[in-house]
């Protein structure tokens, strides 16, 4: 199949998104719009350029690479509409204030890349995660990568949000060892409030897995003022299911307000973080599910 993916990044060394040493690919597109998102660049198929201000030096070595890019009052200036993504800037920029989210991959030029890695993987029972965004937007691309790496005998995981097509689901089932399955909350009305949409989907495409018998991870985000009321539902319903192996809360954290700036996007990052208290009680909620089975 000829088709290419839109890639955000590429993260090596990964020990959080799956066994053992990974690299995780974070594609762009994505189907919700979570008000604690920490990836933001994720949110759209194109590609953008992110200028972190507080790091720039106003030294003007970009401008020497770049028509779009300008010095005025000691300050850099960009005309976005002459932006070609081409990424001099970033190689010219030694305080890392500007960077380009967003690159080109047919599958094949993709697992190349990926199995530099390959004795990493080896060695540390890793392997390669498919993230985003939600990386399911593009779920084509991702099984034809996933297909190749499972040629290669690479480890493969899937980090989505479930908001999408159930043939999405269908098409890197067959090359997926585990889904990182992320639940928010179970109400709908509480879900729309948190991500902007509908968590029926999501349920749907759970229970899809299930009948399936693949090994899923559920992820939980905990966020003050969000979902804390959902964390018992949460587990209900779980407990329904069989093929769950695996719970991981995440406490969220609120570091992430410069890239929503470096993107001209709003800041919606709450400000308020999980205490130890409040995780040390939503632990003993999910304590069946903690440690791997």
């Amino acid at each position: 199949m000829n088709i290419n993916g839109m890639v955000s990044e590429i993260k090596r060394f990964a020990v959080h998104d799956g066994d053992g040493i990974r690299t995780t690919v974070f594609l762009k597109g994505c189907s919700l719009r979570c008000v604690w998102c920490h990836n933001p660049e994720g949110f759209i198929f194109s590609k953008q350029l992110a200028f972190f201000d507080e790091k720039c030096t106003g030294c003007g070595d970009c401008t020497e690479f770049c028509k779009a890019l300008g010095i005025k009052k000691g300050k850099l200036q960009i005309n976005t509409d002459k932006c070609k993504f081409c990424k001099k800037c970033e190689d010219a920029c030694v305080n890392n204030s500007l960077k380009v989210y967003g690159k080109v991959y047919s599958p094949k030029e993709l697992v190349d890349e990926l199995l530099i890695d390959k004795e990493f993987f080896d060695n540390s029972g890793g392997g390669v995660t498919l993230s985003g965004g939600e990386c399911l937007m593009q779920a084509d691309f991702c099984a034809e990568v996933l297909k190749l790496l499972k040629q290669n005998g690479v480890n493969t995981a899937v980090d989505t949000c479930g908001c999408v097509p159930e043939r999405s689901i269908a098409v890197v089932m067959p090359y997926t060892d585990k889904f990182l399955y992320d639940i928010k909350a179970m109400d709908e009305k509480v879900h729309i409030k948190c991500t902007g949409y509908s968590n029926k989907q999501i349920i749907e495409n759970l229970n899809f897995l299930d009948l399936n018998n693949k090994y899923v991870e559920v992820r939980i985000p905990c966020v003050p003022d969000y979902n804390y009321n959902q964390m018992t539902k949460i587990a209900k319903f779980l407990e329904k299911l069989t093929c769950i192996r695996k719970v991981k809360l995440l406490p969220y954290h609120n570091l992430a307000g410069s890239k929503y700036k470096a993107l001209g996007i709003k800041n919606t990052l709450p400000e308020r973080v999980p205490t130890e208290k409040e995780m040390k009680k939503f632990e003993k909620i999910f304590s069946r599910w903690l440690e791997e089975n």
